[in-house]
């Protein structure tokens, strides 16, 4: 479930993790961002957590669920929109994989419960969270999606679109080339047994360490004007930008392993004829 958390369009942490500056001024360092974020975050949690065990067992579905419980209490219809019976939609279409469901349903009966169904909180929840507001995909594309389309962060336009971006980004980092280089460049101190296995805090490192938040503001500022909405003078017109924009970045990454075959000329001493041969 904790690569859920990548896929989950949370209000709370985009709304906290925005890494563009909001005053004129130098930009700060990555550091210094994430220690401001992780401030946020850490208020934020703390209604959440104050009531929460303080011993026994690390109950690690924090990391997934304590999103869930603060956009709902940022807003409601946001938690709603996603968990609504048919939701998996937003991120998988009309047929959605089973996996997806399983997981889409632990999330739901997970907010209906509340915090009170957890266990001790890790202790870098708060700093876990302020990475992935800061550099997961699904945030990164949430605030991508708001600025370059003049829509609300909690507008549904936003939120469900950020969802399909967020399930390319899913794929794309599962594919066997990326996960290659992503879990190769992990630091030597991660390579613990509890460290191999999260290979999902990779992905973030590394959204984080390659800018994904610019990336995406420049490419939707540029899908934008190339897919021809100039102008966006009422909410229809940001709403279409939004899925047209969506659509052309989850289609650029459906990549897939490539596969090579050669074909070279070879002369066939057969009635004196040249052909070709297949050596792939």
């Amino acid at each position: 479930m904790t690569a859920f958390l990548l896929s989950w369009p949370s209000l709370s942490l985009a709304d906290l993790g925005d890494p563009r500056p909001r005053r004129q001024g130098s930009r700060p360092d990555v550091s210094e961002q994430l220690r401001t974020i992780e401030a946020g975050v850490a208020q934020a949690l703390g209604s959440l957590i104050r009531s929460a065990p303080i011993d026994g067992q690390v109950d690690q579905r924090w990391y997934w669920a304590a999103p869930l419980f603060l956009d709902q209490q940022a807003d409601p219809s946001v938690t709603e929109l996603l968990l609504a019976p048919k939701a998996a939609s937003h991120w998988e279409g009309n047929a959605p994989g089973e996996g997806f469901l399983a997981h889409l349903a632990e999330a739901r009966s997970m907010a209906d419960f509340g915090p009170s169904a957890l266990g001790r909180p890790p202790g870098d929840l708060a700093e876990v969270l302020a990475e992935v507001a800061l550099g997961g995909p699904a945030q990164c594309a949430m605030r991508a999606i708001s600025a370059v389309t003049g829509l609300p962060l909690a507008h549904a336009s936003t939120v469900s679109n950020a969802a399909w971006i967020a399930a390319a980004f899913r794929s794309f980092f599962n594919a066997p080339e990326v996960t290659g280089i992503v879990a190769g460049a992990r630091l030597p101190e991660a390579e613990s047994e509890e460290g191999a296995g999260r290979y999902w805090r990779d992905v973030v490192r590394h959204a984080i360490d390659g800018s994904l938040q610019a990336v995406l503001d420049e490419h939707a500022h540029v899908l934008r004007d190339w897919l021809g909405h100039l102008s966006l003078d009422d909410e229809q017109k940001r709403i279409d930008a939004a899925e047209d924009i969506a659509r052309v970045v989850a289609e650029a990454l459906e990549v897939r392993t490539s596969s090579f075959r050669g074909d070279i000329p070879a002369t066939i001493p057969t009635a004196g004829t040249s052909r070709w041969r297949n050596i792939g």
